[in-house]
């Protein structure tokens, strides 16, 4: 009765063990969860694209007469701005109104202007809010209208100018 009882403790024994063993096996790192805090922090970018320029102005006769000579969409960008909270658009003049002489003309006499706008603004000395965005921006196209005051002492002929735009996130 001995030997049986001895024998019947070591094959529960192995059985115990094989289960164990076999329940260790079954756990697998898809079995074992846990959770975790992630944060990230995305700065904010705003970026310009210029897609065309028109850099000189040609005066006619008939823009003398005048007094003044339009261009429309003489300068086209597209915006792209990842802020919820939007962006805003800047212009200057950074230096003055030209001809091919070398003759320097005051920068108040070149005006610009978004088309949806119906006013011109005359170019400061200092940067200007061009367009002020609400949101995000997936390549908004942005192009900007220009007239140029003629004086007296401009002639028919061209005229360069040199504008530089800034898009900061708000």
């Amino acid at each position: 009765m001995k030997k049986k009882l001895h024998i019947m403790i070591i094959i529960a024994g192995l059985c115990t063990n094989a289960a164990f063993a076999q329940s260790l096996s079954l756990l697998t790192p898809p079995d074992v969860t846990t959770s975790i805090n992630v944060r990230v922090t995305v700065a904010k970018k705003a970026r310009l694209e210029l897609l065309n320029s028109q850099r000189a102005i040609e005066v006619s006769p008939a823009d003398l007469e005048r007094g003044y000579v339009d261009i429309p969409r003489a300068i086209a960008l597209e915006l792209w701005c990842n802020s919820v909270d939007g962006s805003v658009v800047e212009t200057e003049l950074t230096g003055e109104i030209y001809d091919r002489n070398g003759y320097r003309f005051p920068r108040g006499l070149l005006m610009y202007k978004l088309p949806e706008q119906r006013e011109y603004q005359a170019f400061g000395s200092s940067p200007q809010i061009l367009y002020q965005s609400q949101g995000v921006e997936r390549g908004n196209p942005l192009t900007v209208d220009l007239r140029l005051l003629i004086t007296s002492k401009m002639a028919p002929g061209e005229y360069y100018y040199q504008a530089s735009f800034t898009a900061l996130p708000i």
